[in-house]
């Protein structure tokens, strides 16, 4: 009987330690859930219903915020419209696409929303499109000029600006000549805008000189000169003078072979003539983007005796492979190369990219001169101009001879 009871009051002990160490964990309270913290966090509960004010929610939420928002590579796109539209963002991704992008309507709010994922130092357009109306987004102040007008901009949290776009007003400025050329062999005219860099003169010549297509949208929308008054302020590179010309007609211009012989046979000889510039080829550079430069390509390589040097952005290659033969045949041989491309240009219709890496591994395979980059960005002038730096500094840096 002493034994049973002395079994049953160790029985109790060991039950009371027990209840001691783990039973009371019944008695606790409950831990409150965890309160989102990151931006993706909470857009996520309250997209999975867990607020039952989604519409305050998302505008506390986006509440001081320019949009896109940005969170590590995720890029959040948000539009506040009335119920039963159709709004989508086009832009460099998707070949500016309306279709391809269709934001999400947010139950029981005015918010439509779109999460894409970017590289981390990317640099895009894009435009807000309702109902097919295509906009700017009215809640990004980031805009980029483009040939059409403005459109907004991505700038996701790695990209770097570069320091050259926003030129301090006391940067000394080059002067820019305007003329028109009268050409005998396009039989017409075309316009000239000629920039001299800051105290031109005879004391720092000769100039090397570059010669520019679409000249009009280069200064306009690229600031050229200007990147050029930033960068000899700078002492980064040597004082060039730069050739704007405007085609008169794009395609009838740049994809015919008499447009190579007037810049060949009647500019260059006018512009070595008229101005301090250098008489050798290697300081005599021709360039352009998308299809102007297909016509800087075509022009060097049809004529590397004058030339030495030529650039392309985004370079559209034709939809031949004569370029591509005009290299097998050796005639970039002598001629130094720069050019570089969007990673986003993958249009189906017009993969520059793949163009633009095919020229690459030619001119490997050919052991020619060349420099090639590719941005994570598109096919805009926002591209463009945050690259001419590396074309200037690819051929004259300070230091040349």
């Amino acid at each position: 009987m002493r034994f049973s009871v002395l079994v049953a009051r160790i029985y109790c002990v060991s039950l009371f330690v027990s209840f001691l160490t783990t039973g009371c964990a019944w008695f606790r309270p409950k831990e409150p859930p965890k309160e989102p913290v990151t931006f993706s966090e909470r857009l996520d509960r309250i997209l999975k219903g867990k607020s039952s004010k989604a519409q305050v929610a998302l505008d506390t939420l986006l509440s001081g915020k320019t949009m896109p928002v940005y969170e590590g590579a995720k890029c959040f796109f948000f539009y506040k419209a009335t119920p039963n539209r159709t709004v989508a963002v086009a832009g460099d991704w998707n070949a500016w696409d309306a279709g391809a992008d269709i934001l999400q309507s947010i139950p029981k709010t005015d918010y439509y929303f779109l999460t894409k994922e970017f590289p981390l130092n990317a640099r895009l357009d894009y435009q807000i499109v309702d109902n097919g109306k295509r906009m700017t987004d009215p809640r990004n102040p980031r805009t980029c000029e483009g040939e059409s007008g403005p459109n907004s901009e991505i700038a996701m949290p790695e990209y770097q600006e570069p320091d050259e776009l926003n030129v301090p007003d006391d940067v000394p400025e080059g002067v820019l000549e305007e003329m028109v050329f009268e050409s005998t062999i396009l039989s017409g005219t075309r316009a000239l805008s000629i920039y001299l860099p800051p105290a031109y003169g005879r004391e720092y010549g000769p100039h090397p000189f570059l010669i520019v297509q679409d000249g009009a949208e280069f200064i306009r929308l690229a600031n050229f000169p200007r990147v050029v008054d930033f960068l000899i302020q700078k002492q980064k590179i040597r004082r060039v003078v730069l050739v704007f010309v405007e085609p008169a007609d794009r395609k009838a211009d740049y994809e015919n072979e008499a447009y190579s012989r007037f810049i060949a046979e009647e500019l260059v000889p006018y512009l070595r003539a008229s101005y301090d510039v250098c008489k050798d080829r290697e300081n005599c550079g021709i360039m352009g983007a998308s299809l102007g430069g297909l016509a800087a390509f075509q022009t060097a390589l049809k004529y590397p005796e004058i030339f030495g040097k030529v650039a392309g952005q985004s370079v559209y290659f034709g939809s031949d492979d004569r370029v591509f033969r005009m290299v097998e045949n050796g005639g970039g041989k002598t001629l130094q190369f720069y050019f570089d491309v969007g990673m986003f240009e993958t249009n189906p219709q017009m993969n520059l990219l793949d163009q633009s890496r095919r020229m690459r591994d030619l001119l490997t395979a050919q052991g020619c001169s060349f420099t090639y980059n590719e941005h994570p960005e598109g096919h805009s002038w926002g591209n463009w101009r945050a690259h001419l730096d590396d074309i200037l500094l690819s051929f004259w840096p300070r230091n040349a001879v």
